[in-house]
Order: C-alpha cells, then sequence, then structure tokens
C-alpha cells in the first residue's frame, strides 16, 4: 500500500469510529484536518456517510442525522478556477428551408 491508500484506510476508520459514536475528540480533531486539506478524503468521507445512511433506510426504515462535514473557512479555500464559456457558432440548418432562430428551430 502506499501513503494515499494509507490516508484514505484511516479516514474510512475515523468515518465509521464518529458514525459508531466510537470516536474520540482527537480522532474528529484528525479526520476534520484530513477533509479540510485533501478532496479525496472528502469523497471517501461522502461515500461512507452515503453508506450508512442508505443502510439505515434499507434496513431500519427510518431516518437518521448526518454527521456534519467540516467546512472551509474563507481564508482555507482553494479560490475556483475561472471557466471559459463555449464560443457561440452559426451551425448550418439541418431542416432544409425551416429558417433558424438564435440556433434554434422556432
Amino acid at each position: 500500500m502506499n501513503e494515499t491508500d494509507d490516508l484514505m484506510t484511516e479516514v474510512q476508520e475515523l468515518t465509521w469510529a464518529m458514525i459508531d459514536e466510537e470516536a474520540t475528540d482527537g480522532d474528529v480533531e484528525r479526520l476534520e484536518k484530513l477533509l479540510l486539506d485533501n478532496d479525496e478524503a472528502r469523497q471517501v468521507y461522502v461515500t461512507c456517510v452515503q453508506m450508512h445512511v442508505d443502510l439505515q433506510f434499507l434496513l431500519g426504515g427510518k431516518r437518521v442525522p448526518l454527521p456534519k462535514l467540516p467546512r472551509k473557512s474563507a481564508q482555507q479555500r482553494k479560490p475556483a478556477k475561472a471557466r471559459n464559456p463555449l464560443p457561440l457558432v452559426d451551425m448550418p440548418s439541418m431542416c432544409g428551408d425551416v429558417p433558424m432562430v438564435n440556433g434554434f428551430l422556432p
């Protein structure tokens, strides 16, 4: 196993301990740090919590409150990547003589 696998295993173990209400304060702090620092850790956390909720719903038929996911403060967040809009292009009409309006059929 490599370091990333070890880290994801730790996230799973800490998440299950928190769900089972067996996590210590130190465990919760460690989990929060891992979740704030790593996108893959957040995905593992969400997968575990979703599995827990799905099983509770399917087997227990009752609603289960979700554990709270630590949120990044404004200073800790990475700036959002700028998205370039797709260019507008004129497409030839594929409907013969029917005129198109702003690229759409009327």
